[in-house]
């Protein structure tokens, strides 16, 4: 019996025979729904850290997050489900593991993973119905994620049935690239985010510096620079906090499952902050937001040719004073005004910027959501 199936049958058991948990000098009462959410960084290293994975371990794995899944509330089935899909495709249990993975978007929350996963298994093929299923999946990532390159995608698909509705080719040589994605940009404005205690807005440009500034994994497997690598787990860890602190106990599980996926040092602080959940021990601190922060994000903003976030930040902050916010809301408008002009001229006039017609909406009226991980 190897060290690997010494850990999964010890999670196995991990239900029937721990009465109590001892942290620090105090010892808690779990019912059995918290013990099952416990065993789960555990079972999730398993499936992620086998280097040449036994299928049989993968499977046995799998089977406890679904035992686990079918106990504790709703708001974590999603989670755990992806990482079960994660486990058969890997042992190589691909019929079942695409039946489960159709689920995100339908059944489960549309985590951008589960549908990757989605696509990666049942949708990389040539023929016309993976093709169809693809594009869908591409559309949905697009719709969820409307800056990055899902969302470009759509808006370039949109700019394409525009020109053929008017008849005229398509054209975008020489536009200006809108959005101006930079990962280690997106992970600055995190940054600036968590530094400033703006929980929401962290958790979501967090989770944006990993699904944009990252790759989606190839196939169920880790890979650097993915959303599942060493590289993601802190931005994982910043997210699973931010979203604890803010009582979305569904999401901060995902965060940290995430992050022992990402790395398996992670599972102290998964254990550690799941039970603090459980313990209702998890308190927001004080927001630390400041001028000199919120005109840093803005500038990030601007520089990424992301001006309509730059703006709503801007006009929702009473930090920045009147006369100053005045003049820099004058510059950022007409700098994006020009940028707008330009792109639009080139797709003469069919021009499509985060879902939004230009010929329909003015260039001040764009938005550029942020990511928000609560959609359904």
């Amino acid at each position: 019996m190897n060290g690997m199936t010494v850990l999964l049958l010890v999670a196995v058991s991990f239900l029937g025979v721990l009465p109590a948990r001892v942290l620090g000098d105090q010892t808690m009462a779990f019912t059995p729904d918290d013990k099952a959410l416990l065993e789960t960084p555990a079972l999730v290293a398993a499936i992620h850290h086998l280097a040449e994975p036994r299928p049989g371990e993968l499977l046995l794995a799998g089977q406890r997050l679904d035992h686990v899944s079918a106990l504790v509330a709703s708001e974590y089935r999603g989670v755990l489900q992806y990482h079960r899909a994660f486990a058969l495709a890997r042992a190589g249990n691909f019929e079942q593991a695409i039946a489960l993975s159709d689920k995100f978007g339908t059944e489960f929350a549309p985590m951008p993973e589960g549908l990757w996963l989605n696509l990666e298994l049942s949708a990389a093929g040539l023929d016309e119905v993976s093709s169809k299923k693809r594009w869908a999946i591409e559309d949905r990532l697009g719709l969820i994620l409307p800056v990055g390159r899902w969302g470009s995608l759509r808006d370039a698909r949109l700019e394409e049935k525009r020109a053929e509705a008017a008849n005229r080719p398509p054209c975008d040589a020489g536009k200006p690239v809108i959005p101006v994605i930079d990962g280690e940009r997106l992970k600055a404005i995190a940054a600036q985010f968590a530094g400033m205690r703006m929980l929401d807005e962290a958790s979501r440009a967090t989770r944006e510096a990993i699904y944009i500034g990252l790759n989606p994994p190839s196939f169920a497997q880790r890979g650097d620079e993915t959303w599942i690598s060493a590289d993601a787990a802190p931005l994982w860890h910043t997210a699973a906090e931010c979203d604890a602190q803010l009582g979305r106990r569904g999401l901060a599980l995902q965060a940290l499952l995430m992050a022992v996926a990402s790395d398996s040092a992670q599972q102290n602080f998964a254990n550690d902050l799941i039970t603090k959940m459980l313990e209702s021990k998890v308190e927001a601190p004080a927001s630390r937001a400041s001028a000199d922060g919120l005109k840093r994000v803005i500038d990030l903003y601007a520089k990424s040719s992301l001006h309509p976030r730059a703006l709503s930040l801007l006009d929702k902050t009473a930090l920045i004073p009147d006369l100053e916010k005045v003049s820099l809301r004058a510059s950022l408008t007409k700098e994006w005004a020009e940028l707008v002009g330009q792109y639009n001229t080139v797709v003469r006039g069919g021009g499509v910027l985060f879902g939004q017609a230009l010929s329909e909406v003015a260039a001040e009226k764009l938005v550029a959501p942020q990511y928000d991980p609560s959609a359904k």
